[in-house]
Formats: C-alpha cells, structure tokens, sequence
C-alpha cells in the first residue's frame, strides 16, 4: 500500500512540473480576476497584459513542422493579450521575441519596464499584426547589439516613436550591431527617420525596409553598414535623405525605384531623382552616384522628379521635431 502510495505522489510531481509557466484562474470581470499569471505578470480578462515585477523570459525554440519557433514567457497566452502595460518597478532580462506573434496586440505601454540588462530585442514585436502604433523612447537600450526584425511583419504599424528629446538618454543604439530586417513587410509604414540615432555600430542593416510597400520618405541618417537592399520593393518611397554616402550605397535600389514609379503619360520624367539642395536632376543610375561620391555636402535628400505620381503626402508634410515620429494624414482626408 505504501508503494503504491509513494508511486501516486511521484507520478503526480512529474505531471505537475509538466504544467506550462502560466496559470490559469477561473473567469471575471475585466481588471479584478486574472485569468492567467506567472512570475512577475499576469492577463486580466480584459486581455491586458500587466508586467508587474522583475520577468525572466528565455526563449527556448521548438520545432512546429520543420518550423523553429521562439516560445516565451507568456506563449501559451499570446493570442488572448491586446494590450500591455509595465507597472513602475517592473523588468525584463531578455526582450527576445517577447510579443512575437501575439497577433491580437493592439497597444503598448512599456514607459516604466527596465530593460537595462536586456541584449537583444530580436524578433520583440514579430507578427504583431494589429499594433498600429508604438512608443519606445524612454527604453533603456544601452547595452542592446540586437534588433533584427525587431517589427518584421507589423503589417498595420503606422506610428513609431523611437528618439524624444526630452528623455534623451532612452532607446540608446550606440552599441547595436544588427538592424536587419527590422521593418520588413511593415506594409503600413508610410515614413521613417533616423537622423537622430547613433548608427555607428549598426554594421548590418540588410533588408532594412524590404517590402514597406507605404513608404514614402526616409531619412537614413549615417546609416553606413551593409545595406543591401534595405529598401528593396518600396516601390511608392518618393523622398530619401541621409549622409552622401549612406544614401549612395542605397543607390542600386534607388534606379529601380524610378524605373518601377512610370505612368505612360510621363515616360521620360518617370525615372529620375533630384537633389533637393542642388536642383541637380539624375537621369541615369550613373549619374546619381558619381554625384554622391564627390559631394562635400554633410546630408542630401532626394525627391524622386515626377509631379503626377505624387497625390497626397502620408507624412503630413514635415517630420516631427521630436525625431522618429510622424502624423499619418493625408491631403484627401484618408488619415
């Protein structure tokens, strides 16, 4: 009898630890009851996600049909969160996919989250297809080298705020070494600048922007690390500016932009980008970039030189003086 007892309690530890990290609790009303928690956070039945104390999250990846996928602290909830906030005292240790595919996210709040320790925002905000805005200006990012597709497949994300000036020591990327892909298939994206980041260690930024069919301005600041094809099928980008050289290795993209931008009526201008500060006009892929490579100039912005592809302005005409940021309306009421 005592065996047979000893054996149930064993069996009953193994299938506990077994349980996921997240605990669920009967259902109430939004705010009051949670409906799952964990170490450091818990849902309510609102959906909101409240990071509430200091969260370990370490990504274990798991093969789903011959898929990795990244499975994180608060996985097993992922699609029953449409909003977030970090409570004052909360923290995080690893940022790592951390919302990745939580497809039902919708708002963030993380002005309070200490992400001091954190070195990679890998894949953070993957697949959040229904965030349409985010601010991440007071993040400490001191000591982050990793935002590689940090918002890949935001497909509705339409507003990111990333430098504010009045909290001049959030999102640091001094030490960041790997943008790639950080914007791809940001379908929504209509703007982006970022003049007002330290770009110096950003040595890889392939594929930056690929496939933000909306974007229509870029600043690229000192961006000057492998940029291969970082805006690769923005086929509706109608102005860039940056350091000469960092708009020059953007070249490649730039001649294909303009060939790709044609309406039968207007042929011949279709094609052709000119510099704002000089009034040059580029008619050829060569000229544009012996142009770049000889000038003195500290920044350049070109306009892609077409007078009816242009119908209205996304971007609400200039970029916010608080950095990355911008105003998504348009001139035909479709903001």
């Amino acid at each position: 009898m005592r065996k047979r007892l000893l054996a149930f309690l064993l069996c009953l530890i193994m299938a506990l630890s077994l349980l996921p990290t997240a605990v669920f609790a009967a259902n109430g009303s939004a705010g009051d009851v949670n409906i799952a928690f964990g170490d450091g956070w818990r849902l309510d039945a609102g959906g909101c996600l409240h990071i509430t104390g200091a969260v370990h999250n370490e990504p274990t990846r798991k093969v789903d049909n011959w898929i990795y996928i990244n499975k994180t602290v608060w996985a097993d909830v992922k699609f029953r969160i449409t909003s977030v906030v970090a409570e004052p005292g909360s923290s995080i240790d690893n940022c790592e996919s951390l919302f990745s595919n939580c497809e039902n996210l919708v708002s963030v709040d993380l002005r309070y989250l200490d992400t001091s320790r954190v070195a990679t925002m890998e894949e953070m905000f993957y697949n959040c297809k229904s965030l349409k805005s985010v601010d991440l200006s007071r993040l400490d990012t001191s000591n982050v080298t990793n935002m590689k597709s940090m918002f890949e497949r935001c497909i509705h994300l339409t507003s990111v705020t990333l430098r504010d000036p009045a909290y001049p020591d959030g999102f640091n990327t001094q030490y960041v070494n790997n943008m790639s892909n950080m914007f791809e298939d940001c379908y929504s994206l209509p703007c982006m600048d970022l003049s007002s980041l330290n770009l110096k260690s950003a040595y890889y930024a392939k594929e930056m922007f690929l496939n933000c069919h909306s974007l229509y301005r870029l600043d690229i600041g000192n961006l000057n690390g492998v940029t291969d094809d970082i805006v690769y099928e923005c086929l509706a980008l109608q102005e860039i500016s940056g350091t000469p050289n960092s708009v020059n290795k953007l070249a490649h993209n730039l001649s294909d932009i303009g060939k790709w931008n044609l309406t039968w009526y207007d042929y011949p201008n279709a094609r052709h980008w000119e510099n704002v500060q000089t009034g040059e006009v580029y008619r050829t892929h060569d000229e544009l970039v012996n142009s770049l490579f000889y000038s003195t100039a500290e920044r350049v912005t070109l306009r892609l030189y077409n007078g009816y592809l242009i119908h209205f302005d996304p971007c609400g005409g200039n970029f916010s003086d608080r950095g990355i940021q911008f105003s998504y309306t348009t001139t035909d009421g479709r903001g």
